[in-house]
């Protein structure tokens, strides 16, 4: 929920040398309708699945994480199938690049962004990134 997470940057993001997408989940209702947010707990037990006797234990198993991971404010999207899952191009509103990303990275991403995405923009991180302090710069695309 907070691209300018630093704890996230630097897990998920090959400490600053990844990607953030960021999607307007209203312009793609199917594709996005059953994005959750995580609940933390103290602890989480073993449990055995039924989706026949107790449906909403998917719930239970993929959207709890122990209060450890809380730092992440995260939303989680499962989907019942494998592979690639084509959303609506008008969902992807932007793509934000840590600072440590390589060039040839870079522009690989813009050069996907102009061929497949052409309203999206595309931001780098500034240093430090941090919750409290929003900072990137536009390198592709416009405001």
């Amino acid at each position: 929920m907070y691209p300018m997470n630093e704890e996230l940057w630097g897990i998920y993001a090959k400490n600053n040398s990844g990607l953030c997408l960021q999607f307007d989940i209203t312009k793609d209702k199917t594709f996005f309708h059953n994005v959750l947010p995580i609940h933390y707990v103290p602890e989480i037990f073993e449990r055995e699945y039924n989706s026949i006797s107790k449906p909403n234990h998917i719930i239970d198993l993929f959207y709890k994480k122990t209060k450890a991971w809380s730092y992440e404010k995260e939303l989680r999207l499962l989907k019942d199938q494998i592979g690639r899952m084509p959303f609506k191009r008008e969902a992807l509103q932007s793509i934000i690049i840590g600072d440590q990303a390589e060039n040839d990275f870079l522009e690989q991403i813009i050069e996907t962004v102009k061929q497949h995405y052409p309203s999206v923009k595309v931001f780098q991180t500034i240093p430090p990134v941090k919750i409290t302090d929003f900072k990137c710069k536009l390198i592709y695309g416009k405001i």
